[in-house]
């Protein structure tokens, strides 16, 4: 089966996805401002004077890395959890839909995903780190590293696996009901996967470049799911960006604070945007240039 049609295995009237997009957002949000209500009263009942909450901006200051981590994944976790819940007990449909159509999710094709994309992010940084000399600064500190290593590793890809989930599957399968053209499906996903990016502090390095840059990646996973008629390929890939991202080779002004190996100290949005064009159109043709399309 076509992977758009997928969610015809399942209950599609129209008021399961108003309860469905409803409870997504009541456990998806709800896991954020309960993880973060708690940090809030920890940092104010603590007797530590280097943790503070700016009341003006109600940002925290002082808070371990580590903690501002585990709080994320666990918004992340919040999302994952709410597409599973309302896939299996709202739309009534087997959560192996949103990933195959195939009898058993290929494992396989997780780590080939990963790994391709992970070597593309590893020579994109080379290169930017070749032309840009001194934008790349050994960060490493093993203590640091070492503790956060593991929780990456567990936690970063039940982040993505959830981005994915909704984004181009759980979303993408309910526009592949109404919307016969893959164009347009995978543009209107994309679109959403741009504007819920906007509000990462990276963007404010570049306004314009940066959110056509999340609309990229999100364009890029969206037409290798379809073309691939299955979500693995995507799940790996995904993970490898941001795994990449928080161990190797983070931002100064990134979202999700981690003891990388090294610290780039500019987000060079120019840079990032051209990168990530040809490593999409290396890993697309990759996988898919011997492979007629469907």
């Amino acid at each position: 089966m076509d992977f758009l049609n997928l969610a015809r295995a399942g209950k599609n009237e129209w008021w399961r996805y108003v309860l469905a997009l409803l409870a997504i957002i009541f456990i998806w949000l709800g896991a954020s401002i309960a993880v973060f209500i708690a940090l809030i009263a920890s940092v104010m009942l603590d007797d530590d004077l280097t943790t503070r909450l700016n009341p003006e901006t109600g940002t925290l200051a002082g808070v371990d890395s580590l903690v501002m981590f585990l709080v994320i994944m666990a918004s992340a976790a919040g999302l994952t959890a709410s597409v599973l819940f309302v896939t299996r007990f709202i739309h009534q449909r087997p959560i192996r839909s949103l990933i195959t159509p195939n009898p058993r999710i290929d494992w396989k094709r997780v780590a080939v995903g990963f790994v391709f994309f992970f070597l593309l992010a590893a020579l994109a940084s080379v290169v930017e780190a070749v032309i840009f000399p001194g934008r790349y600064q050994l960060a490493f500190k093993p203590d640091a590293f070492f503790k956060f290593l593991p929780l990456v590793l567990i936690l970063i890809p039940i982040q993505t696996t959830g981005e994915e989930l909704f984004f181009r599957a759980y979303f993408l399968q309910a526009l592949g009901l109404r919307i016969r053209n893959r164009w347009i499906a995978a543009t209107i996903s994309s679109l959403i996967f741009m504007a819920l990016h906007l509000a990462n502090p990276e963007v404010s390095a570049d306004p314009i470049l940066l959110p056509v840059y999340y609309f990229t990646v999100g364009m890029l996973f969206s037409l290798v799911t379809v073309r691939d008629n299955r979500l693995e390929l995507a799940l790996g890939a995904h993970a490898a960006v941001n795994i990449f991202t928080a161990l190797i080779a983070n931002y100064s002004v990134s979202a999700l604070t981690t003891p990388s190996l090294f610290l780039v100290t500019t987000l060079d949005a120019r840079f990032s945007m051209a990168s990530f064009l040809v490593m999409a159109i290396v890993f697309y043709a990759g996988l898919f240039a011997r492979r007629r399309a469907p």
